[in-house]
């Protein structure tokens, strides 16, 4: 049987925090003796079903999933349970999948009191970090693009959404000024999802692959069209 555990964390918070979850998945696979990777609910790559779908085509017979919050978060396990079984119904064929139950509670009190009772060091860093003036310009952007990395848009794509917009805004030489990106959480009107909004023309987009990604920088963002068979207005 080839077992594959994968570490569910709600978000990536950062380039720093996913490379050290990684770094923490490989000490767990020598540890454990099994392939052990990380997926993340909203914002990181990858995305929960896209880490399920890797496990799957690296041969996985059965995944368990090891939800890592401390203290323990139940509703980082709620939302890993509902994905996971979102992804098992898409089709026949699936492996198992498990969840670990929670840390217990006085091994995240222990966590808490070894990081506290180590040696410290005077913070050095400069209060004027927080508002240099760089950060006082607001780009000259013609478009406004929000982009949903909220758990239900990420279990359906998201992740390969935001890094299709990237590459085509790149692909096309349209930067910060021409269009402006903003990696959002919930846009709230889920079952649309994946959702994209372009401003100023407050125009929704929904149920986004990669080549209607595509076709919204080419027709509306460049073109200046609205992509009318994918396009999602108010209170519908």
């Amino acid at each position: 049987m080839s077992v594959h555990r994968i570490i569910v964390v709600r978000d990536a918070d950062g380039s720093g925090r996913e490379a050290a979850l990684r770094r923490l998945a490989a000490a767990a696979a020598q540890r454990l003796d099994t392939r052990v990777a990380v997926a993340f609910l909203a914002g990181g790559t990858p995305a929960l079903t896209d880490a399920l779908d890797a496990a799957v085509a690296a041969g996985a017979s059965e995944v368990i999933l090891t939800p890592l919050a401390v203290p323990a978060d139940a509703n980082l396990a709620g939302w890993t349970r509902r994905v996971a079984a979102e992804w098992g119904a898409r089709g026949p064929g699936r492996p198992p999948v498990a969840i670990t139950t929670s840390l217990p509670r006085t091994h995240g009190e222990r966590l808490v009191a070894n990081a506290m009772s180590r040696p410290t060091v005077a913070i050095d860093a400069s209060p004027a970090a927080l508002s240099e003036p760089a950060w006082s310009r607001i780009p000259q952007h013609r478009h406004h693009v929000l982009i949903c990395r909220g758990p239900r848009c990420s279990a359906r794509g998201a992740a390969r959404n935001h890094r299709r917009l990237l590459d085509v805004l790149e692909a096309r030489g349209l930067g910060d000024d021409d269009v402006l990106v903003t990696r959002t959480g919930c846009l709230y009107p889920c079952n649309h999802g994946p959702l994209l909004i372009v401003h100023p023309e407050d125009q929704w987009y929904g149920a986004l692959d990669e080549d209607l990604v595509t076709r919204i920088v080419d027709e509306h963002l460049i073109g200046g069209a609205t992509v009318v068979d994918a396009a999602r207005e108010r209170g519908a």
